[in-house]
């Protein structure tokens, strides 16, 4: 018996009015029943608040320069996705990659302290 492995990734479907969010199964095809549809009126609302978000910053002649803090709805679901939801988990549930990643910054950490302690005496 073949087993599927889904992938837990989006599909987007984008229109001019609304947007469609799936699960998709390996072959990158929207699961039967797990999609959800962003309406347009929630899309207007996400547009123009896309459109608000701005990053400020000083070029170089140091003058103020406005920015957009995102590309696009898109972009801005992608980034709220993976700031609250994918980095939190990764934290409490690491996979083994991250796991030995933190293993070495606190043993380099651990390092650091005691060579500035070194330095002292």
């Amino acid at each position: 018996m073949k087993k599927l492995i889904l992938s837990l990734s989006f599909a987007l479907a984008l229109s001019a009015e609304t947007m469609t969010v799936c699960e998709v199964d390996a072959s990158q095809k929207p699961v039967q029943g797990k999609c959800f549809v962003v309406p347009a009126p929630v899309m207007a609302s996400f547009t123009s608040f896309v459109n608000d978000q701005k990053t400020s910053s000083v070029d170089a002649d140091g003058k103020s320069v406005e920015t957009p803090k995102y590309a696009s709805v898109w972009d801005m679901i992608v980034k709220h996705f993976i700031g609250t939801l994918v980095m939190p988990i990764l934290d409490r549930y690491p996979t083994p990659e991250v796991a030995a990643a933190k293993t070495a910054a606190d043993n380099a950490a651990k390092q650091i302290d005691a060579a500035k302690a070194s330095a002292l005496q």
